[in-house]
């Protein structure tokens, strides 16, 4: 990996962090159904992953991510844009 991957990949990890917190803090500050029931934009994800018990199923990078909560709460939906 050269430098300026290794960069790239830091500055990756860093906006994924915040957007984590971002999301970690909504829902502690308020009931998750209305902190996900509007097909909340994510402006700030560029990378999403999908992590199952033996690591990554998918790894995708997007220009924007948008949740959403779907039959009574039991289905989360993520749309990307790429």
């Amino acid at each position: 990996m050269t430098k300026l991957e290794e960069l790239k990949a830091a500055r990756d990890a860093y906006v994924a962090r915040d957007a984590v917190y971002d999301a970690y803090y909504a829902v502690r500050d308020s009931d998750a159904r209305d902190a996900f029931a509007d097909n909340q934009e994510l402006p700030k994800i560029t990378r999403v992953e999908v992590i199952g018990n033996d690591g990554r199923l998918l790894v995708k990078y997007v220009k924007n991510a948008r949740i959403s909560m779907q039959d009574d709460y039991s289905t989360l939906k993520i749309f990307l844009e790429e």
